[in-house]
C-alpha cells in the first residue's frame, strides 16, 4: 500500500504505480507460474505466495483464455489459491463454484468467495 503523499514524492501517478507493480510482479514470479488441470477447471500456482496477485497480469490471462470455452471466470478464495474455468463450460463452472465455496469456508488467508469474469475491460464481478 502506497499512500498518496508517497506517490507525490516519487512523482508517480496511481496508473504509473500500477504498471510498475505489474512489471515487478511479472519479473518476480517469472517462470514459477504453473498451470494445473483439476477435473474440469484449472488452477494457477506460483510458489504459494503470489497466486492472488496474478489476477493483474494481463499477459498471463491472454494466454490462458485459449484454454477455456467463453470468458474466463476466476475465483480466489484464499491468498494462495487461484482457480478458473470457462463461462461456457457448465461442468467447469459448477466445479469452480463448489471449490471456491469450500476453500473459503475452510478459512485461513481468505480473500473472497466472489467469482470474477474477465472482460475486455478487465475483471468484473460475475453476474448470475
Amino acid at each position: 500500500i502506497v499512500p498518496e503523499t508517497d506517490l507525490k514524492e516519487l512523482a508517480l501517478t496511481a496508473d504509473e504505480l500500477h504498471l510498475r507493480s505489474v512489471e515487478n510482479l511479472n519479473a518476480l514470479v517469472g517462470k514459477e507460474v504453473e498451470l494445473h488441470t483439476v477435473g474440469s477447471m484449472f488452477m494457477v500456482t506460483c510458489g504459494g505466495t503470489y497466486e492472488s496477485s496474478l489476477l493483474v497480469t494481463d499477459k498471463l490471462w491472454k494466454k490462458l483464455a485459449e484454454r477455456v470455452k467463453g470468458d474466463i471466470v476466476a475465483g480466489c478464495p484464499t491468498r494462495d489459491l487461484l482457480l478458473f474455468a470457462g463461462a461456457s463450460d457448465a461442468e467447469g463452472m459448477a466445479a469452480l463454484r463448489k471449490a471456491v465455496e469450500e476453500q473459503y469456508a475452510e478459512g485461513g488467508r481468505t480473500i473472497s468467495k466472489k467469482l470474477l469474469r474477465r472482460t475486455a475491460d478487465g475483471w468484473k464481478p460475475l453476474e448470475d
